[in-house]
């Protein structure tokens, strides 16, 4: 049987304030592709010497390999807004 609303009897229905918002992940996801990023241009920078005759890597590659640590900040900064956000979520509603 229905109610006048045309909702079924015994079914549940959630606001989507209730509902838990889905966090994204893009954030993580770039830091590991920049952390990434930063080592591979780190290795090419100490073993282009070594496969170009002593020639120095280009300076791009130098440029690059400040990646890796502009990685490993964005991971932290992903870590604690996540952590905030499942403290956030845990807390009790008024």
């Amino acid at each position: 049987m229905g109610t006048p609303d045309g909702t079924e009897t015994g079914t549940v229905t959630a606001s989507v304030s209730d509902s838990p918002q889905p966090h994204s992940n893009r954030l993580l996801h770039a830091s590991i592709a920049l952390f990434v990023l930063g080592l591979i241009a780190l290795l090419v920078l100490m073993t282009y010497p070594a496969m170009a005759d002593g020639h120095r890597a280009p300076g791009v590659i130098g440029g690059l390999t400040l990646c890796a640590p502009i990685g490993l900040l964005l991971a932290l900064v992903f870590a604690l807004l996540s952590g905030r956000r499942v403290r956030k979520a845990a807390e009790p509603r008024p």
